[in-house]
C-alpha cells in the first residue's frame, strides 16, 4: 500500500486493501460482487507450457469465472499512456452498451482504435442483420475516435492480434 501510494498520485481515501485466502478466481469473484466492483485490472506471470497445464492460470481461470471487465497487464509491461488500442470484436452476442464503459474510460486519450474482426469470407458472406447492427452500433459509440476496422480472412484471432500488433 505504501508503495503504491508513493509511486502513484492516487487519494489514500480511495485505495483499499484487502487480504483474502482461497483460489483466486472464486476469491476475486466474490469479492466483485460483495463490493459492488466495476472493473478488475490483474497482472499476470505468464505461466505457459507444462506450468500452465498442471497449475493454470490464474489470471485465465479468473477471465472465464468474473462477470465484469477486466484488464489483463503482462509481467514485462511498462505504462507509457493509450495511443493505440486493437479491439478484436466479432460482432456476434454482443450488448449495445458494452464497450460505453471503456469509451468513458479512454476519452481522455483520445487513442487511435483498430477494430480487428477474423472470420473465413462464407462467415463474413453470411453476416446476418443483427451482426450488421451491432457493428454499426459499435461505430456509433466510437465516433469520437480515430477508428477503422481491419478485415482478415482468417479465423485465427490470437496469431492475426499479435500480426498487427507488430506491424503498427
Amino acid at each position: 500500500e505504501e508503495y503504491i501510494l508513493s509511486t502513484y498520485p492516487i487519494d489514500k481515501n480511495n485505495l483499499t486493501t484487502a487480504v483474502e485466502y482461497g483460489a483466486p478466481s472464486n476469491v476475486i469473484n466474490e469479492f466483485i460482487k460483495n463490493h459492488n466492483i466495476d472493473m478488475i485490472i490483474m497482472g499476470t506471470q505468464g505461466a505457459s507450457g507444462l506450468e500452465e497445464i498442471l497449475i493454470g492460470s490464474n489470471t485465465v481461470e479468473t477471465m472465464k469465472k468474473v462477470e465484469c471487465p477486466m484488464l489483463v497487464v503482462p509481467k514485462m509491461c511498462k505504462w507509457k499512456g493509450i495511443e493505440r488500442i486493437l479491439l478484436a470484436v466479432d460482432y456476434e452476442n454482443t450488448n449495445p452498451n458494452i464497450f460505453q464503459p471503456l469509451v468513458n474510460m479512454i476519452g481522455s486519450f483520445q487513442p487511435e482504435i483498430i477494430l480487428l474482426n477474423c472470420a473465413v469470407v462464407e462467415e463474413q458472406i453470411a453476416m446476418a442483420d443483427e451482426r450488421q447492427y451491432q457493428k454499426m452500433e459499435l461505430h456509433k459509440d466510437l465516433q469520437h475516435f480515430n477508428h477503422y476496422t481491419i478485415q482478415l480472412d482468417d479465423a485465427h484471432v490470437e496469431q492475426n492480434i499479435h500480426k498487427i500488433a507488430d506491424e503498427k
